[in-house]
């Protein structure tokens, strides 16, 4: 045990160079692995938008209204780029359409990505179609491009919640 005492203490510094050295080339894997994590995106400010809340939604004939608010941060809405995933406690997730023609009927805005802004604004209506069994939720991703940092393209989940009516609150 002694011989191993005394190998450790004259080798320290080797040692921690090693240590140092391997910490070093796992850095951009460990750092690829923190970007998938929606709270270091949003700590770091990698994420195209912030503050996300679902104020109302509506179980509708054909699907779900839903709308809230969130705070656009950065990037472009990569075109017809938003989709919804609706989820079943004893099945796979299935993918469905977000119809946002509600909410450009309101702003007039048609095709064109929200510039970014300091205050939270308004999002939705917006219209998640599906017919079949009752879901138990929903999730809408949304497809970024032209980030000023890496990822300049990312899908990101925008908001979710319950398959259910929600009232907004007052």
């Amino acid at each position: 045990m002694s011989r191993t005492k005394a190998a450790a203490s004259n080798n320290l510094p080797l040692f921690a160079v090693l240590c140092l050295l391997m910490l070093i080339a796992a850095w951009p894997n460990f750092e690829a692995y923190l970007g998938e994590s929606r709270w270091y995106r949003d700590a770091r400010g990698l994420t195209p938008f912030t503050q996300v809340s679902v104020s109302h939604s509506e179980v509708v004939g054909g699907g779900i209204v839903v709308q809230g608010a969130m705070r656009k941060v950065r990037c472009d809405v990569d075109g017809p780029s938003i989709v919804a995933y609706v989820y079943f406690e004893d099945k796979p997730r299935r993918r469905t359409t977000v119809d946002t023609s509600p909410e450009d009927a309101i702003t007039g805005v048609i095709g064109q990505s929200r510039p970014p802004s300091k205050e939270l604004e308004a999002w939705g209506p917006w219209f998640l179609a599906w017919r079949g069994a009752t879901p138990d939720r929903w999730e809408i991703f949304v497809t970024h491009e032209n980030c000023p940092t890496p990822p300049h393209d990312q899908t990101n989940r925008f908001a979710s919640g319950p398959w259910a009516d929600v009232a907004p609150e007052e």
